[in-house]
């Protein structure tokens, strides 16, 4: 999963990094609660709890510590709760309700695409109207897609390794899915979210955001 390989989050922000956080600068109504699925370091999270987030974030490593030292560093009390899981044994009752943002930053394609699909519908049932999921996966035109086994297998029964090469130079040991844009469009098509835009990084990396309806 995407714990176990480089957290891109510690080297910089990114286009969505940076719509994310304009997003959680709007004017919000209700409890100000996002959750952050693989979170990583959650650069990104932290700032939301700096500007008055309650985040919720779940990785497979124990990163409890950083989180308890961030908190009392910046001050932040109870701002940053962090549940150390193996997403596979994610379930409704793990997440808070009424989240008004989730992040899900090249984390679900560590799944089989049915999996992916079902952990999406979990993840998004907590999500409130006109809340935003931000969502990113590893394209399958990128640096990763070189030498894929798996390249030209459809969506459906593309999981895979990548080559030894890409292993080692992302250290990203386990099996992956690697994305086109219309593949990002098909996994989100059983959910109740719509989309408000997709594209790709200057990495070939897919980007995207949808909002509940």
């Amino acid at each position: 999963m995407a714990q176990t390989g480089i957290d891109i989050s510690k080297k910089r922000l990114d286009n969505l990094d940076k719509k994310i956080i304009s997003f959680g600068a709007s004017p919000i109504e209700n409890e100000k609660i996002a959750i952050d699925i693989g979170c990583g370091f959650a650069k990104v999270s932290i700032v939301l709890a700096i500007m008055g987030w309650r985040v919720y974030l779940y990785d497979k490593r124990d990163l409890e510590t950083h989180f308890k030292e961030i908190s009392k560093v910046l001050n932040l009390e109870d701002k940053l709760i962090f549940r150390k899981m193996d997403l596979r044994n994610l379930s409704s009752d793990h997440l808070p309700d009424n989240a008004k943002i989730i992040i899900a930053q090249r984390v679900l394609h560590y799944f089989e695409f049915k999996k992916a699909q079902d952990l999406l519908k979990i993840i998004t049932d907590k999500l409130m109207k006109e809340g935003r999921m931000f969502v990113s996966f590893s394209g399958i035109d990128s640096k990763l897609g070189d030498n894929y086994k798996a390249k030209n297998l459809p969506i459906g029964k593309r999981y895979d390794f990548l080559s030894q090469q890409n292993q080692d130079l992302f250290d990203i040991k386990e099996k992956i899915a690697l994305y086109s844009k219309e593949e990002v469009l098909e996994l989100f098509r059983e959910v109740n979210l719509k989309l408000v835009e997709i594209s790709l990084s200057k990495f070939a990396n897919v980007q995207s955001v949808f909002q509940k309806k």
